[in-house]
């Protein structure tokens, strides 16, 4: 079964971020093992160091809960990122997760990572903000930068503006976006019984209701 992991880097276990996750794996269900990374919950991930150990090895120096994080980032077939806008950027603790992800960048250094296999993403973002030119273009930046770094292919960047006065119902448009990803991701010919988890602290699954 394919697998699909969703980063996601809100606060709010029931704000509009998790609205257009919770109508991805709806429509993903018994097509994927879709697992959530919720950032805020994370225990015990430092910050990078900048120590450039990754420049020459490919792997992190720091040993902590990333190890795990950097596993089911390589063994997903698709990644989903997931992050509301704070002051024109994403979330500090998504922002932990993606500076750890250095080590992927490095490839380019240390010239390896030939061999990765191609995945498929997107990225779902939401801003409070009614909608204005380029709203999102420096959250998307680092995102679509790892997805890149992962050989990720970004099928879609589905955004909703005006989260402090509208909800996804509000974007019929975004909603159909979000649909038309899900079978783009697992065509319905894949399905199975469903499987949706959440990792928690040492990545240790549990069930997804935990964090709604």
């Amino acid at each position: 079964m394919k697998k699909t992991l969703i980063l996601f880097g809100s606060a709010r276990k029931k704000g509009h971020t998790m609205s257009m996750v919770k109508l991805l794996t709806e429509h993903l269900a018994g097509k994927s093992d879709v697992e959530l990374i919720d950032c805020y919950r994370l225990k015990d991930i430092s910050p990078c160091m900048d120590c450039r150990h990754c420049w020459e090895v490919k792997e992190c120096a720091i040993h902590d809960d990333m190890d795990d994080i950097y596993k089911k980032l390589e063994e997903a077939d698709s990644i989903i990122m997931a992050a509301p806008s704070y002051f024109h950027s994403v979330p500090a603790p998504m922002k932990l997760v993606l500076d750890r992800c250095q080590v992927y960048w490095a490839k380019a250094v240390r010239q390896d990572m030939t061999d990765q296999k191609q995945r498929t993403g997107a990225i779902l973002l939401t801003g409070g903000a009614p909608a204005f030119p380029e709203q999102f273009i420096s959250e998307i930046a680092p995102l679509k930068c790892l997805l890149d770094d992962l050989n990720t292919q970004c099928l879609d960047i589905i955004t909703i503006s005006d989260s402090d006065h509208k909800t996804l119902s509000d974007y019929p448009d975004a909603m159909e976006r979000i649909r038309t990803l899900a079978e783009t991701l697992c065509p319905a010919e894949n399905a199975v019984s469903p499987t949706l988890r959440t990792a928690g602290p040492k990545g240790i699954p549990r069930p997804m209701s935990a964090v709604l």
